[in-house]
């Protein structure tokens, strides 16, 4: 379990040195991210993105990237684009793939 906790803070800790340097950014899950970055909405927008945890688990991602997102919306809301709080954002689907990704952009 210690695992867990380790890899978890090492991600915390990485996303905040991210949202401390940049002036906007979003948190989100796919099972593609080099699609995700490349589609029309974030193109343009965000020309950076990092991948900051992976599983085999949907739930596991899904429940990761709500924690985030929350987490972002109670401490840096003026930098953070997601519309939706964690909540909401466990009711967004992805596609079936072998691995799920939750990753930040930024600009």
């Amino acid at each position: 379990m210690v695992m867990y906790f380790s890899r978890f803070d090492r991600m915390i800790g990485h996303l905040n040195d991210i949202v401390n340097q940049c002036t906007s950014f979003k948190i989100g899950k796919t099972s593609n991210p080099e699609a995700r970055h490349n589609s029309p909405d974030y193109r343009d927008k965000y020309p950076n993105i990092e991948v900051l945890y992976t599983s085999k688990s949907k739930e596991l991602v899904s429940y990761v990237e709500a924690i985030l997102i929350d987490e972002c919306l109670s401490s840096v809301a003026d930098r953070c684009d997601n519309e939706k709080d964690g909540e909401e954002s466990l009711r967004d689907t992805m596609g079936v793939s072998c691995e799920y990704y939750v990753y930040v952009v930024w600009r």
